[in-house]
């Protein structure tokens, strides 16, 4: 089989095909060089396992880096913390829409 067939193959140029095999003692001079059958089944494993997708890290989680905490009511039931509100009142400060007050403190439960 001659290189340039077999550049064809696996989608490389002639040029980087000859360099490629160059580079790993495969004995060419230019695309027109031929190589044993076995050699191109060699090569187009090599080629392949090269060109496998590397598993990527896992993208870190995005965040403001706040923690938001809720605490209990005196009743069972959970109510928000100050802080939440502040944090949604700065969330509603970068967008286009008028600003709120944040609440100095969480409203009392409904009975």
């Amino acid at each position: 089989m001659r290189v340039y067939e077999l550049a064809k193959e696996v989608d490389l140029s002639s040029k980087e095909m000859v360099d490629w095999l160059k580079a790993h003692d495969y004995d060419v001079k230019s695309p027109s060089s031929s190589i044993e059958d076995d050699q191109a089944t060699a090569v187009r494993t090599a080629i392949a396992a090269e060109r496998k997708p590397k598993v990527a890290p896992a993208p870190k989680p995005s965040g403001s880096g706040v923690v938001l905490r809720r605490k209990k009511a005196t009743d069972g039931e959970l109510t928000v913390a100050p802080a939440m509100h502040e944090a949604a009142a700065l969330e509603r400060a970068s967008s286009d829409e008028p600003v709120e007050a944040p609440l100095a403190h969480a409203p009392a439960p409904v009975a």
